[in-house]
């Protein structure tokens, strides 16, 4: 269930338009993508030997007990770091987070001034009146997450699941606008707001704070706002065609040469062809998959 999580929800997390979308050419955009993905996940098994050195601390006598495994890391710094290191520790992650602050601001802005603001709310203004728009919606967005994390939360790692999951919830309707020419924005809305109302549903019903995780909860969810999405798709009128058309043109224009080429994940439920018309994509993904075994293999020989 958390790599179904992982694997819808990042197809709607608000910065993925600028993260995928700033290299010199459509490979160079997806080569990044995969496996600059990919050194992420061997940061993660660094992350991991922390947590394994403080239990080996503890379960030797170099320190009590931790009543929160959150604590680990936070121990791991007062214990085996002098305090140099410690202030270039706080120097670094200030400059991750700082990074990440600055793309979220710029992205939630955007996203709230060009695609609710300045369609719906208040239309035909200056550029300027739309700028002022995006920074200060960037920066009230940012502020209110900031709020959330400092009073609201009580798992950092349940709270990091609950908005995968809601990113996910989302990614429904976008991965079923790309699979299926049917969905439309009616299904797209019903599937965001069932997903959401079973998942929080079921845990205020089996009395959990609402921002628990618990992978049953979210296979339920999941499948509910997916029956939400094609039955209200099928249910009413269809997208415009010519619009239809116009997003589906763009999305196979390759913007190197604006040559129109067929996309596995855009003709996975109507397939054009055999493997030569998906050669780049079908070649990418298993070269993909065997970097993910040699991780794998490497990551477990290393452990052991």
């Amino acid at each position: 269930m958390l790599t179904v999580n992982g694997l819808v929800g990042i197809m709607a997390q608000p910065h993925q338009l600028a993260t995928v979308g700033t290299g010199r050419d459509e490979r160079t955009c997806r080569i990044g993508m995969v496996y600059g993905n990919m050194v992420k996940r061997v940061c993660t098994v660094g992350w991991a030997l922390v947590g394994l050195i403080v239990s080996a601390m503890i379960v030797q006598g170099h320190g009590p007990a931790l009543t929160d495994a959150e604590d680990a890391f936070g121990y791991a710094c007062r214990q085996l770091l002098f305090p140099g290191a410690l202030g270039l520790l706080i120097a670094s992650v200030l400059a991750a987070n700082m990074s990440t602050c600055s793309a979220f601001l710029v992205d939630s802005g955007a996203l709230f001034t060009e695609g609710l603001y300045r369609r719906r709310l208040v239309p035909n203004r200056p550029d300027r009146h739309y700028l002022w728009t995006g920074r200060i919606s960037g920066f009230v967005i940012t502020m209110l997450g900031v709020l959330y994390a400092i009073f609201l939360i009580r798992s950092v790692l349940y709270t990091f699941l609950l908005t995968e999951t809601m990113s996910t919830f989302v990614g429904i309707s976008v991965l079923g606008g790309i699979f299926w020419r049917r969905a439309n924005r009616w299904g797209a809305l019903a599937s965001i707001l069932v997903a959401m109302a079973t998942n929080f549903l079921l845990y205020y019903v089996t009395g959990q704070r609402l921002d628990h995780w618990d992978a049953n909860v979210f296979l339920a969810a999941l499948t509910a706002g997916t029956i939400a999405l094609v039955a209200v798709s099928l249910l009413t009128s269809p997208e415009p065609a010519p619009a239809i058309a116009s997003f589906f043109e763009r999305l196979e224009t390759s913007s190197d040469d604006e040559q129109r080429r067929p996309l596995l994940l855009v003709d996975l439920l109507r397939l054009k062809g055999g493997w030569r018309t998906y050669a780049e994509d079908l070649n990418g993904f298993a070269l993909a998959w065997l970097v993910v075994v040699v991780l794998v293999v490497a990551t477990a020989v290393y452990l052991s």
